[in-house]
Order: structure tokens, then C-alpha cells, then sequence
């Protein structure tokens, strides 16, 4: 995959945060399938989550979803890339 968006012509600008994307979606869907086998089939308890009593329930969960899954992987994701980016060829 990885070889397809750089090879392209028209991605020639945009194949790193092209490529960026989608391992980050790959690995939110891996780290997503991950807790909630863990958390629902292993432990039975759900740890990895967090409450603002203010907010209703789908509001948390929103914030959630955004904060403990997306966040990380794609804070991890950018970091890793700029090392790359900056590191000599």
C-alpha cells in the first residue's frame, strides 16, 4: 500500500499524510478489537473509560472514543513520522 500512494503522480505532494491515515486507522481498529476483547470476554470489567458527570452518556462515550482511542494513535503516528522525516537517508 505504502508503495502505490508514492508511486502515484498525483499523490506525489500528500503520499506521506496519505499513508499516515491509514496506518493510523489501522492501528485504532487493531488497539479498538484489542480492548474490547479484553475488557469484555478476559477481565469483564470495563477500566478504560472515563466519566464527566456533567455530560450525558453518549457525550462521554464520544469523548471516549476521541480522547483514549483516536488521540494516541494518532499522537503516536505523527511523532513517528517527523522522526523520520528528520532523520539523514
Amino acid at each position: 500500500m505504502y508503495f502505490k500512494i508514492k508511486v502515484a503522480e498525483k499523490n506525489k505532494d500528500t503520499w506521506v499524510e496519505k499513508s499516515m491515515v491509514m496506518m493510523s486507522v489501522s492501528m485504532l481498529l487493531n488497539f479498538m478489537l484489542f480492548m474490547a476483547i479484553l475488557e469484555r470476554n478476559i477481565l469483564g470489567c470495563y477500566f478504560y473509560k472515563f466519566t464527566i458527570t456533567s455530560l450525558t452518556e453518549g457525550e462521554n462515550d464520544i469523548l471516549t472514543f476521541l480522547f483514549l482511542h483516536i488521540l494516541p494513535i494518532f499522537i503516536l503516528n505523527y511523532l513517528l513520522e517527523k522522526e523520520v522525516s528528520q532523520s539523514p537517508r
